[in-house]
């Protein structure tokens, strides 16, 4: 699918920024995914909660900034509801990464900030 990977910019006083918090429908499912992670930024985890609209299949990724998975968190089915994964970063060095959930149709991101 050709908005697969989509990351949201923000322009804000002429200048792009990747946006904290952005969630993509690929398949025009409604009930998107919510995700979020925290503390955030962190060191060395963070604890990425995320919430289901109904019972399905859920891919969980890190990514970096040009969009290499560094890390697969979960890939496997989860209950309707809210879920919680603690993910520990402490092999990675410090920078901007992102958390992908593909579930039901849909795509959510956010951003996350690793400091050491």
């Amino acid at each position: 699918d050709a908005a697969d990977g989509v990351i949201a910019f923000e322009y804000r006083d002429g200048l792009a920024t990747i946006a904290d918090h952005c969630v993509v429908p690929l398949t025009g499912r409604e009930g998107a995914a919510q995700l979020e992670n925290t503390p955030n930024p962190f060191n060395p985890s963070t604890t990425i909660r995320f919430s289901l609209p109904r019972e399905t299949a859920a891919r969980l990724t890190v990514l970096d900034v040009y969009g290499r998975m560094v890390r697969l968190i979960a890939d496997r089915g989860f209950a309707q509801g809210e879920h919680a994964l603690r993910f520990d970063a402490s092999d990675l060095p410090a920078g901007v990464y992102f958390c992908r959930l593909d579930a039901d149709g849909a795509s959510a991101f956010t951003k996350m900030i690793l400091l050491k």
